[in-house]
């Protein structure tokens, strides 16, 4: 009799406990996991105008400006002008290989002769019929297009003037004029560019940026081709005349580096290209004032003799020799297809 006393209070027990456990609260779920922060960068922008009243200087601190903004400062990028990081030809190979993140500048023809398609000679006779030329349908898209063979993820072109000629020597600025004297010219090194100062009567010497003061101090060269007038002030000093020539105007692109850009999300990727318009779009804003404000100044403020013009005679004559002799040429490095496309969006000369 005592041990079924015992019995039941333990049976009781058990009951009691198996019903408590059945009707235990589960356990909160853990808190999910905060997300993670967006990613921050520090980047290097090169390009190689080291005054802050040149195109290049200002297209540079627009994009930096418009990266930062947009990427609530999670963009921080380091802006080194003036070919700090090295010159033009330098600059364009770091930033295909991604060891500079943006660059800014001359498109030279060293990592590929398709490069030439940026800056084809002979497409426009001023202001008016450059802008017009740049903003031809296909016309950036066949640019970007190039520009990612060679590594690059280019967000525009902006322009930096029209290539100048300047020297100690006077001439006529003709091929007929400049032909028998046997003038040696300093030429971009790009294909294009010798081509076209040869067309011009000169004999053509490629020279990179950076060597062009010495070679006109030394007499490698008698004249130098491709300075745009914000780029006079360089050569104060060193040369007397500047020759309104207008073969080209040059544009210049900014570019990330692809390997960089490929790493990066779609939201960031779409942040860089919005600051890149931006930028390009301020570059087309200040060229036109900036290049005529410079050519105002090279006699009375940068110590040039004179600004020899050229009549609208001498620009077309010139302009004809380049689209005759040049773009033939071309179209063994940037395709026939190409030089037609060109030969429909130029201005006409009649």
């Amino acid at each position: 009799m005592k041990r079924k006393i015992v019995l039941i209070p333990l049976a009781l027990l058990l009951a009691i406990s198996l019903v408590a456990i059945g009707c235990a609260k589960p356990a909160p779920a853990p808190a999910p996991a905060p997300a993670p922060a967006p990613a921050t960068y520090e980047w290097r922008l090169a390009q190689y105008h080291a005054d802050p009243e040149s195109i290049p200087y200002i297209v540079g601190e627009e994009f930096i400006k418009q990266a930062e903004q947009l990427s609530n400062g999670r963009f921080v990028i380091k802006h080194y002008p003036g070919e700090l990081l090295g010159d033009y030809l330098w600059l364009q190979e770091q930033c295909s290989m991604g060891l500079v993140e943006f660059y800014i500048g001359t498109v030279a023809t060293t990592l590929s002769s398709r490069l030439d398609v940026v800056n084809i000679p002979g497409l426009s006779i001023d202001w008016d019929s450059a802008t017009e030329v740049a903003f031809k349908p296909g016309f950036l898209d066949m640019c970007k297009a190039v520009g990612k063979d060679v590594g690059w993820m280019m967000f525009g072109l902006f322009p930096v003037g029209a290539n100048k000629a300047i020297s100690n020597i006077k001439f006529t600025p003709t091929p007929e004029g400049v032909a028998p004297l046997g003038l040696k010219s300093r030429c971009m090194v790009m294909k294009s560019d010798e081509l076209t100062v040869a067309a011009l009567g000169f004999i053509a010497t490629p020279m990179p940026w950076s060597e062009l003061p010495s070679g006109l101090i030394t007499g490698v060269v008698d004249v130098a081709c491709g300075p745009a007038y914000m780029d006079l002030p360089i050569f104060t000093g060193i040369t007397k005349y500047v020759y309104d020539y207008w073969y080209r105007v040059e544009k210049q692109p900014v570019v990330m580096s692809l390997r960089v850009w490929n790493t990066l999300s779609e939201e960031d990727q779409a942040i860089l290209t919005k600051a890149g318009e931006a930028a390009v779009a301020k570059g087309w804003e200040v060229a036109r004032e900036i290049d005529e404000r410079s050519k105002a100044k090279a006699v009375s403020e940068w110590g040039y003799e004179e600004v020899i013009e050229l009549t609208l005679e001498q620009h077309k004559a010139n302009i004809r020799i380049v689209r005759e002799k040049v773009w033939p040429e071309l179209e063994t490095t940037l395709g026939k297809d190409v030089i037609d496309y060109a030969r429909t969006i130029a201005v006409a000369l009649d």
